[in-house]
């Protein structure tokens, strides 16, 4: 057993000490033998040869070692020898050596401790003072009671620790010699002796005084007193030591054993008499020879009535023959058994449990039986009813791995056919009913369709592919929205609604599928052998809410697969293209890229790209771009769940696009866009014709009044120079005056070509005969380092243009490109022939069909984007002020759009530039050719012109040139004029002169009702205003002839001339 450690506290000082009485040996001379003395005759023989007169001894010197066994806490020597036997144990070893003997128990408290020696005892004392206490517990503690520390913690504790014996010097100058004790195995504590002689040498004596603090003179008197013993005697001792210690652990390990036994026997007794249990011994013949007072109790019998008596005479008699064959197992090994029978108590018959075993004798023969027994009534009565409970369970857990079944199946499944064949097997196999079916109402809810039938093997003639009208205990179902069941019902009213040759119900359940809570259907079961109950309906009504769920989940899926498809279709169908994408994230959670997860057709004709080229790629590998594009705007739409639309220029792809972005799921995003680069082409290009309508609309704002000012000033100005001498000095200011008059012409001319609201007047041409004819032109707008180039295409096909018109296109690139070779270069003017389908990248509103093309390259400068992108804006230069007007490539790209053609550039900063004009070819069909020029002189008449002008200066402009003619002129400022006039004029009017918008009456107007007067005359319009705001006026179709202003005198005077000579003709169109 383990010790505690020592108790703390003081030992009470009441002068109890222990001097050995003991019987010690005596040694009086060497070669005597030892002889038996008392102690008083050997401290007395001691003290005399010490030289100690028994009247000087103190009664300090007579004490020896305070007691200290009164400290032991442990007490397992202490308490199981007792000191008195101790000291009887030791006391040889005391006589052999004279010296001192500690028994210690395993925490180091003393179990006995005897100093014996007068070296031992004087140098004990004195260690003692040096813990400066009169505490013997705080002097054990101090670590200064050298003696103390010798024996237990030098010696006797590492005996203790590692179960060896230990031999060491002590700080006395002895030796100590310590030996364990064992009890059962377990060390429980040390035995330890002092042997040898005191030193004799000076400086051993004067460390032994220094350590204990005495004078040295002291020692040798203290020495003198301890006789020698040889080593035979000191091996003796030494044996004596070990056989003290094997006493002592052999004494104590009896008494742990007896009191062990003490207690076994104590708990046997306490656990027989108190045992709620039965104990019983019967001999071979199974007579009652040992019964506990329990089993006296609970058969109401004294012992006495019971010893003698056959064991089984009270067991349950069915049950006997089973116990004695249980018993019969006994006699055999292992000689254990068990069983179970009703025995006859005072309270009647009552279940028990047995655990015999058999005493078997040396002779292997069986002597008794000793059993053990309890009642296990109640655990019967329980076992019976944990039985049904678990039958319950097991029916419950059935019927819930159903119900699991059904479930599974009703989600795993959108086909309700074999679904409900799956839930109506399931349910009818859990109620255990025969037959039935699941039918579903039509639509109005006055038939049942029935889905499926089981007849049960029984024979059945109707055809289960007929409706069911709803009647009888079916409509209640219907009606009532429950389960109903009739278990009589082959003899109730029910009957009536069956069909003939149905088969025969004895019982019927109807359980409604609801959906909304509206019956869709019925599910009916039949024909169970103990009857329909509650509990069969709640399972029929669950199983048939599962048919319900399962039916609404197959029109759902009908529904949604159509709407899938309608989805897939639009999907796969539309115009715009769409993708579904998933964001990826970092581990910070940030965005840092998407994967392609799904792409329409259109994404792939858009993007130019396969689907299986995109789809599981990120953006940022499928584009090309180092980050995703626009990521920062899916990742709003994903994270707030808003959706957004944007358009944006698509730099990589190079087009623009319209995007729609929402967040069909976490984490994704899907787009729907829509490639705008030509939308955006057209907007431009709308842009541009909105401003070119603007510039139009100031210019033909002007144009107007600037051309019958400019027709005044030319008119008169050509007027003057014929009346004037070539040697009349103002000829040349007038020239100059005229020049300058030409030069505002086109001007405005160009004002109007740019805005093409200028009148044109095509004609069927020969590119390259043009361009041919105007080499020498060309040749001398450009410089002498430039290398003009001309290739004409023999194929090229004829155009219907305005030559004039054409001439200025060439004309205002030439010197475009002239200005972009400062230093020289090449300059080349080529014609060739192209298809539509050939030039992409012409505006869509450019019709199929073969057009004729020139293309004017030079080597100069070249023009970045941005400058290409505002070429064609009127006023817009890149040239110094004053070099340019900004009108030349706005007036050829008016004049070229409105010849029905297109333009387009193609220009590299540093590479040169080259424009090409596309112009539709035209049928190949001759015109007439130019009439030879006419003489000044041939051009004069007499015939009668009627001149309607509202504007004073140019109507008294055209009196004096056409009188200089020779023309009769009736002039008119308006048209109501012009008609009043006529009414007064007997003569005919040849031809009609007027100006196509006038305030009241527009010139046409006024031609339509002169014309019905006079049938014959000729008609020609003229005007200063621009195309449109004739047409607008409703003044002129494009089909009469037309003179626009300014018009010089003698131009207008060959057209005048030119109509009048043509054959008579209406000319009211």
């Amino acid at each position: 057993m383990a010790c505690s450690e020592p108790s703390k506290g003081s030992l009470p000082q009441n002068g109890n000490t222990i001097i050995s009485d003991e019987v010690e040996w005596n040694h009086t001379c060497s070669d005597q033998p030892f002889s038996r003395v008392n102690s008083t005759q050997r401290n007395r023989l001691t003290e005399e040869k010490a030289g100690i007169h028994p009247a000087t001894k103190t009664d300090e010197r007579r004490t020896g070692f305070v007691d200290l066994s009164a400290l032991n806490t442990c007490r397992l020597i202490l308490d199981a020898i007792g000191k008195e036997k101790l000291s009887d144990i030791v006391n040889d070893v005391i006589d052999l050596l004279d010296t001192s003997v500690a028994v210690y128990e395993k925490n180091g408290d003393y179990a006995l401790g005897i100093v014996h020696s007068h070296w031992c005892r004087f140098l004990n004392e004195k260690s003692f003072r040096l813990c400066n206490t009169d505490d013997v517990q705080q002097a054990l503690a101090s670590g200064n009671w050298h003696c103390h520390e010798s024996c237990w913690t030098e010696c006797s504790r590492e005996c203790v620790e590692t179960g060896a014996v230990v031999d060491i010097a002590c700080r006395g100058g002895l030796r100590i010699y310590s030996v364990p004790i064992r009890a059962n195995g377990d060390i429980i504590g040390a035995i330890n002796m002092g042997y040898g002689e005191p030193p004799q040498d000076r400086q051993k004596l004067e460390a032994i005084a220094y350590r204990y603090h005495i004078r040295i003179e002291e020692l040798p008197e203290q020495a003198k007193t301890y006789w020698s013993r040889s080593p035979q005697l000191i091996k003796i001792a030494k044996n004596h030591l070990h056989s003290a210690a094997t006493l002592i652990g052999t004494i104590v390990a009896q008494q742990q054993t007896l009191k062990a036994l003490a207690a076994s026997e104590k708990r046997y007794r306490l656990l027989v008499e108190n045992q709620t249990d039965l104990i019983v011994e019967f001999d071979h013949e199974y007579r009652l020879v040992f019964v506990s007072p329990n089993y006296c109790k609970t058969f109401g019998k004294t012992e006495a009535e019971l010893i003698g008596q056959p064991f089984v005479d009270f067991i349950l008699a069915e049950d006997q023959s089973k116990v004695l064959s249980s018993l019969q197992k006994l006699k055999s090994p292992p000689h254990i058994t068990n069983h179970e029978e009703r025995m006859r108590t005072k309270d009647g018959w009552r279940w028990f449990e047995w655990s015999a075993e058999a005493v078997i004798a040396d002779n292997g023969e069986m002597e008794s039986i000793i059993s053990v027994g309890r009642d296990i009534t109640a655990r019967k009565k329980n076992e019976k009813a944990l039985q049904l409970t678990l039958e319950i369970s097991r029916q419950k857990q059935k019927e819930f791995l159903s119900f699991l079944a059904g479930s599974r199946a009703v989600l795993e499944s959108s086909q309700f056919d074999k679904v409900a064949r799956n839930l109506f097997g399931i349910c009818k196999e859990l109620i255990k009913a025969s037959s039935g079916y699941i039918a579903l109402l039509s639509a109005d809810g006055a038939e049942n369709e029935v889905l499926f039938l089981d007849a049960g093997g029984l024979p059945c003639l109707v055809d289960p592919n007929l409706p069911m009208p709803i009647r009888g205990l079916r409509a209640d179902a219907y009606h009532r929205k429950k389960v109903v069941y009739e278990n009589d019902f082959h003899y109730s009213d029910w009957m009536e609604y069956i069909p003939e040759g149905h088969v025969r119900l004895d019982n019927v359940l109807f359980a409604p599928l609801i959906i909304e809570d509206q019956v869709v259907g019925l599910m009916g079961l039949a024909n169970k052998a103990t009857g329909f109950n509650e509990h069969d309906a709640e399972l029929a009504r669950v199983f048939g809410g599962l048919a319900a769920i399962a039916l609404r989940n197959s029109r759902n899926y009908e529904a949604l697969t159509l709407s899938e498809e309608r989805y897939r279709s639009l999907y796969i169908s539309m115009r715009e293209g769409a993708a579904l994408h998933e964001i990826l994230y970092d581990g910070a959670g940030n965005a840092t890229d998407y994967v392609i997860l799904d792409v329409n057709p259109a994404f792939e004709s858009i993007m130019g790209r396969k689907k299986e080229s995109v789809v599981g790629k990120k953006a940022t590998a499928v584009y090309g771009t180092d980050e995703p594009p626009y990521l920062d705007h899916y990742e709003t739409v994903v994270k707030t769940g808003q959706p957004q639309s944007f358009e944006t220029a698509f730099d990589p792809m190079g087009k623009q696009f319209a995007i729609s972005v929402f967040s069909p799921a976490p984490n994704r995003f899907a787009t729907v866009f829509e490639d705008i680069t030509e939308r955006k082409h057209m907007e431009e290009q709308l842009r541009q014709s909105q401003k070119m309508e603007a510039i139009g609309k100031l210019a033909g704002g002007i144009a107007h009044d600037f051309n019958n000012l400019l027709m005044a000033i030319l008119g008169y100005s050509d007027l003057i120079l014929n009346d004037l001498k070539e040697n009349d000095p103002l000829r040349d200011e007038i020239s100059e005056i005229k020049k300058a008059g030409e030069r505002a012409a086109s001007l405005t001319r160009q004002l109007l070509a740019f805005s093409r609201k200028q009148i044109l007047q095509p004609k069927l041409l020969d590119l390259n005969t043009l361009i041919l004819d105007l080499n020498r032109m060309l040749r001398r707008l450009i410089n002498e380092n430039i290398e003009l180039i001309i290739l004409p295409d023999s194929s090229l096909g004829m155009v219907k243009a305005d030559p004039g018109q054409l001439e200025q296109i060439i004309m205002n690139l030439t010197v475009n490109a002239r200005d972009a070779m400062p230093n020289g270069g090449k300059l080349i003017i080529q014609t060739k022939q192209r298809n539509r389908e050939d030039a992409p990248f012409l505006s869509n509103k450019v019709p199929t069909g073969a057009y004729a093309v020139i293309s004017i390259r030079d080597t100069g400068c070249g023009m970045d984007e941005e400058t290409q992108k505002r070429i064609f804006d009127p006023f817009f230069t890149t040239k110094k002020m004053g070099e340019g007007t900004g009108l030349g490539l706005s007036t050829v790209y008016g004049i070229v759009k409105q010849s029905g053609g297109d333009i387009q550039v193609f220009s590299q900063p540093g590479k040169g530039t080259t424009f090409e004009i596309y112009l539709p070819c035209a049928a190949c069909q001759s015109e007439a050719s130019s009439p030879a020029k006419q003489s000044l002189e041939s051009l004069r008449g007499t015939e009668t012109i009627l001149l309607t002008e509202d504007e004073a200066i140019v109507r008294n402009l055209m009196i004096r040139m056409l009188k200089e003619y020779g023309y009769h002129v009736i002039a008119a400022s308006y048209g109501s004029e012009a008609l009043k006039l006529c009414e007064t004029n007997p003569q005919p009017i040849h031809l009609l002169l007027t100006d196509l918008v006038m305030p009241g009456m527009s010139g046409r107007e006024l031609a339509e009702i002169l014309s019905v007067k006079y049938p014959d005359m000729k008609i020609l319009f003229m005007s200063g205003y621009t195309d449109d705001a004739i047409i607008r006026s409703g003044a002129f179709n494009g089909n009469a002839d037309f003179v626009h202003k300014p018009a010089s005198p003698e131009k207008l005077i060959k057209k005048i001339r030119e109509l009048l000579d043509k054959p008579g003709c209406k000319q009211n169109e």
